[in-house]
């Protein structure tokens, strides 16, 4: 592993611009990195149906035997759904395009994934990293972008050094997805059938690197529609029917915050209503659920849709509002003992590097749950993120390297 090169390739990934839906820069960055270590890369075909200006990106690194050297083969774009400015004369030239698919991975014991997501949440555009005392942080106007452009430095990184290395390795793996922060849009648009048995490790959970996820939650997202009737609010207020009063009953009502030691409800938004002088005719709720056991996930969605349409009842005599609700099974959940392969071989491995090797359940949502859904023996990896989704995020130098360190020391584990 090479840290300069590593700091740099994660300050680099930081400062280009890539809020959900634009990843198309940083998929462009990605792809040339991988393409010069002798990776096939390639773009499905997605973005029309995520909206994103890229498709997920995909790469494989061929694997190396104990006589191979290191890896100098021609690189390729394979055919795919590439942004325009991708294009690079790998991508265009048949005479360097492979001659048999470098994407069929053969047997999953053979091939191990590594992922990570290209999206950040906003204020991510315009971000100046800086560093002090061991710590890398924004210049504070915006996120750091860490999550998770961490996971794709140390993903970076283990490419780089398995292409330098004359080691034997497996076949690696890359998958980098768009509209991660957007309910996992960019993952959930994949096909994933190629990948199905094989260890996959997804870059990207708070928590210092030799932290192992194995379970997380299933969530279902709502939206309620209340509607009542528009009337002056101050001449003929009686005449009207407030969906904003009744939106606000059931908000009021909702439960909301930790549940339980495995469930948690939240309310996201509330909007309506047009001006001060007008009963509201219309407003809009909208929240989520989650649990780690489906049964109890089950029986709060229930709870929750009896009470949004509970506040529909008439108020102090006006006539009924009106509420149309629709849920969404954002993502399943999953749950894996700690003796599971994937989860020993990431534990043994950090522990070889001497870094707190343990499990965790998760309350949040990632590719992983996707993933694991598709038949991929997931798992996340925490990454040394700190303080996500604000501008007070922060990652330490040395969580950036112990993240590479272990992956790279996953890779040559799998091989024994």
């Amino acid at each position: 592993m090479d840290s300069r090169r590593l700091l740099n390739t994660f300050l680099d990934l930081v400062k280009i611009d890539s809020p959900s839906r634009q990843e198309a820069a940083l998929a462009h960055y990605c792809a040339e990195v991988l393409q010069a270590c002798g990776c096939a890369v390639r773009f499905d075909d997605t973005a029309v149906q995520t909206g994103s200006n890229t498709g997920n990106l995909f790469a494989v690194l061929p694997a190396r035997g104990k006589k191979d050297g290191p890896a100098h083969a021609a690189s390729a774009v394979v055919a795919g759904a590439a942004p325009a400015h991708a294009a690079t004369p790998a991508a265009t030239d048949p005479a360097l395009l492979p001659t048999t698919d470098p994407f069929d991975s053969g047997t999953p014991a053979r091939a191990l994934c590594f992922s990570a997501h290209m999206d950040c949440v906003p204020p991510c555009v315009g971000v100046e990293p800086v560093i002090e005392n061991g710590i890398i942080r924004s210049g504070g106007e915006t996120i750091l972008g860490g999550d998770d452009k961490v996971g794709i430095a140390a993903i970076l990184e283990l490419v780089r050094s398995l292409a330098q290395s004359t080691r034997s390795h497996p076949q690696i793996n890359v998958i980098f997805s768009v509209q991660e922060e957007l309910n996992l849009i960019g993952a959930k648009a994949m096909c994933l059938d190629e990948f199905a048995g094989q260890f996959c490790y997804v870059l990207d959970a708070v928590g210092s690197p030799g932290i192992v996820i194995n379970g997380a939650p299933y969530q279902h997202s709502y939206e309620a529609v209340y509607t009542g009737l528009a009337a002056h609010a101050g001449v003929a207020p009686e005449k009207g029917i407030s969906a904003i009063r009744a939106a606000a009953r059931a908000v009021a009502a909702l439960p909301q915050g930790r549940i339980d030691n495995i469930s948690t409800a939240n309310v996201g938004t509330i909007h309506g209503g047009s001006k001060n002088n007008i009963v509201a005719e219309e407003c809009v709720v909208t929240g989520e659920c989650r649990s780690h056991d489906p049964d109890r996930l089950a029986a709060l969605h229930e709870c929750i849709d009896a009470t949004l349409r509970r506040a529909c009842e008439p108020i102090d005599g006006a006539g009924p509002a009106h509420v149309h609700v629709e849920w969404e099974l954002t993502y399943e959940g999953f749950s894996l003992a700690e003796d599971a392969p994937e989860v020993v071989l990431a534990l043994k491995s950090a522990r070889n590097l001497g870094l707190l090797a343990a499990t965790h359940i998760s309350g949040g949502g990632a590719d992983t749950n996707v993933f694991v859904q598709a038949g991929m023996k997931a798992v996340s990896l925490s990454s040394g993120m700190d303080q996500i989704h604000s501008t007070s995020e922060q990652l330490a130098l040395t969580d950036l390297e112990d993240l590479a360190r272990l992956v790279i020391e996953i890779a040559y584990q799998f091989s024994n």
